[in-house]
């Protein structure tokens, strides 16, 4: 992958690798990876027993398995809600129905809004 890293993926989970393909292709969009360019900040996702950080960085994504240095902000929540996110693009439901927690710096979260799209 051109724009995605995943850091030793013979032992990446199912959350990293599918994360992988949807912001691989995102990235790879005309100016994709424009949106990353200066960024340099990490992002834990939980979903279910699986952990991922995001690290952007120069214009990419590194994905690493489980909760990796300083985190700008962690979301974390059952499987389903992120589906539900993924597909349906609604983010707010889950959270306010405690299936979806936040913590850190929600504002950190908003790249995800973009580089999930699909």
């Amino acid at each position: 992958m051109e724009h995605v890293e995943i850091v030793k993926p013979e032992s990446m989970n199912l959350l990293g690798l599918m994360l992988a393909h949807i912001l691989e292709k995102n990235l790879s969009a005309p100016g994709g990876s424009e949106r990353l360019r200066g960024k340099d900040s990490r992002l834990g996702i939980g979903a279910g027993d699986m952990r991922i950080t995001l690290h952007m960085h120069d214009g990419g994504v590194s994905i690493h398995r489980g909760y990796e240095g300083s985190l700008s902000a962690c979301v974390e929540g059952t499987m389903d809600a992120f589906l539900g996110f993924g597909v349906h693009r609604r983010m707010v439901v889950p959270y306010l129905s405690g299936k979806l927690k936040v913590k850190g710096n929600p504002f950190a979260l908003l790249p995800l809004l973009w580089l999930t799209k699909l």
